[in-house]
């Protein structure tokens, strides 16, 4: 649960971090990853939207999908019921309003109206957080958070795919 509650905490940051352009990646490596590690289990994830946490079926097959693809070429299999390693993930949908003001220029601000005479556009931010756990101490071995405006349906394996592979890149244990 102290995973999960730091996993929520992330993604709420970054429903309110700064507007990018296209995907940003950030990751961190909480602890070694214990030596002749070869297994994990795949936990699944939830999904943070205006109505709370929810299972998404279909997200987590994408997800699971494309991280199954990453661990499998860093030499990790997935087992059932236990394994080395747990791998979860979870997503986080925000709506915003972006504000371009003379001023101050392009900005955020949550989505509660802007400024008299100010013109606005509003988008959708997403944040998909993935955590690998060491199962024998239950400790983060490491987490990446990866923020886009994941979009449109009919896009969305794709740009999940591309946001897995980007967080990846950052992992402790590269391809084989």
């Amino acid at each position: 649960m102290k995973i999960l509650a730091v996993a929520a905490s992330s993604v709420l940051i970054s429903l309110i971090a700064p507007v990018a352009n296209g995907q940003t990646v950030k990751a961190k490596t909480y602890e070694s990853i214990p030596a002749g590690t070869t297994t994990y289990h795949w936990r699944p994830g939830r999904v943070l939207t205006d109505k709370g946490l929810n299972d998404n079926p279909m997200v987590d097959a994408i997800v699971r999908k494309a991280v199954e693809q990453q661990m499998n070429i860093r030499g990790f299999t997935e087992v059932t019921g236990t394994g080395g390693l747990e791998v979860s993930y979870m997503g986080g949908v925000s709506t915003a309003l972006q504000i371009d003001d003379p001023t101050l220029g392009d900005y955020m601000t949550l989505n509660i109206g802007g400024s008299f005479g100010v013109q606005g556009y509003t988008y959708k931010k997403s944040g998909l957080v993935i955590t690998v756990v060491d199962r024998v101490t239950g400790k983060a071995v490491w987490a990446a958070l990866a923020t886009d405006n994941f979009g449109q349906v009919s896009q969305l394996e794709q740009r999940i795919d591309k946001a897995v592979t980007k967080s990846f890149d950052k992992f402790p244990v590269k391809k084989k």
